[in-house]
């Protein structure tokens, strides 16, 4: 190669290396690429263990063991919803003494710009509630609405 050859491929790669870092900047800046963390905090009564199996259409996550008050978390990057494919679900089925519950701690259809790319998830008794963005306020549900089904 000759040395202005060497000097346009390497322009060209500095200017391609900058495009990509600003696009990155972009899609990061509008909430896409972004991670988004789920924190599962074992909220049941009289110490009870609490055991978790998170998984999506991508992932399996395993089975979790977490002590009374504390929590289980993880972290991915959600595919949004675009030209009608599903964006990121995560369903997790929920076990403690005998008992076995399901619940979807993430669905972009159903979360994507209502909560903070920290979800924080307190299952009780009764069903998971969890932490809403703007006023803090926990939103309850009942554990009959939701699936295992990722």
């Amino acid at each position: 190669m000759n040395p202005w050859q060497i000097t346009w491929v390497w322009l060209l790669s500095l200017t391609l290396f900058f495009v990509a870092n600003e696009a990155r900047d972009f899609w990061d800046a509008l909430g896409i690429g972004e991670k988004t963390k789920v924190k599962i905090y074992n909220d049941l009564q009289y110490g009870a263990y609490l055991c978790v199996h998170c998984k999506s259409k991508d992932d399996d996550l395993g089975w979790e063991a977490c002590p009374y008050r504390h929590s289980y978390s993880f972290e991915f990057r959600p595919e949004f919803e675009f030209w009608g494919r599903t964006g990121t679900v995560f369903s997790c089925e929920v076990r403690w003494n005998g008992e076995s519950h399901c619940f979807e701690p993430f669905n972009y259809g159903r979360y994507g710009a209502i909560f903070d790319r920290v979800l924080k998830w307190y299952v009780r008794p009764s069903g998971p509630c969890i932490t809403e963005k703007h006023n803090r306020h926990l939103l309850c549900y009942t554990w009959d609405k939701y699936s295992c089904n990722a």
